[in-house]
């Protein structure tokens, strides 16, 4: 257990700048053979004082980037020209335990940590211009209802609206069923790896059913309303990311809906 030295905004600005020196480390790695570690250990020094000064209890972090070996795994002459350099790799490894950390001062002190970062930068563009109002003026059960609308009318629109066999408009479960299904022609995840599919098939059902199921026809009074609806909203950011990323080339590209086109077809359907 330590004393924290940086301000919630603080710890989260220094954590970001790591990272992205990290990737600028990560490229040299890439290029250069051996690898410069002593580069690469003098950021892991930086990257765990400044968890130090991030949290009180820093134990998790801390000794999760200790255990992180990059020293090089091979001699040169054994080098594959395709091969990614392990300490490259681990150099990843400790990039995604800083954004974890990140993510865990942004949800315990949420109040504190600037709006800006939630913005078009963070989140899919199109659902923060949808939900920005609700989040500015702190208004966590729209912010939740609102998301749910949004994720379910725009990937409507973005696969072309896909209907049932008798042509009726698919919602909710039927609509993400059809659409991310293994056989479907936007399923996500790997094609090779079935489970993967599966997980994001029921990651977008489970969304519709734990959360737009609940928060579009119901109003909730819970003590953590802010980090619920953040989670939300990182959630469906996720699915549209991968969307996009994956089938950018096939998606039908509408303009930013209204809000009155959206709760529009969201008082229209029928969740199941």
């Amino acid at each position: 257990m330590g004393s924290l030295k940086y301000t919630p905004a603080q710890a989260v600005k220094k954590l970001v700048d790591l990272i992205k020196e990290a990737q600028e480390i990560d490229e040299e790695l890439v290029l250069r053979y051996p690898p410069n570690i002593e580069l690469v250990q003098k950021w892991q020094t930086r990257a765990g004082a400044a968890i130090k000064k991030s949290f009180f209890h820093y134990d998790y972090y801390l000794d999760r980037l200790r255990e992180i070996n990059y020293q090089p795994s091979r001699r040169p002459k054994e080098r594959r020209f395709n091969d990614q350099p392990s300490s490259s790799i681990a150099l990843d490894k400790a990039t995604r335990i800083l954004k974890e950390a990140i993510v865990d001062i942004q949800l315990d002190n949420i109040a504190d940590v600037p709006l800006l970062q939630i913005s078009s930068e963070t989140i899919d563009p199109g659902l923060w211009y949808f939900v920005q109002d609700e989040l500015v003026n702190e208004k966590w059960d729209k912010v939740t209802a609102q998301t749910a609308i949004y994720l379910e009318h725009t990937i409507r629109k973005l696969t072309g609206d896909p209907r049932s066999h008798d042509g009726k408009k698919l919602t909710a479960t039927k609509l993400f069923e059809r659409v991310f299904s293994k056989s479907g022609e936007y399923s996500l995840g790997s094609e090779r790896e079935t489970g993967e599919q599966i997980g994001w098939l029921n990651l977008t059902t489970g969304f519709a059913l734990a959360i737009g199921n609940v928060d579009r026809h119901n109003i909730q009074n819970r003590d953590d309303q802010q980090k619920y609806a953040i989670g939300a909203l990182g959630l469906a950011s996720l699915i549209l990311t991968q969307l996009e990323y994956q089938h950018s080339d096939k998606l039908v590209k509408p303009p930013r809906p209204s809000f009155g086109d959206v709760l529009i077809s969201s008082e229209n359907s029928n969740l199941g």
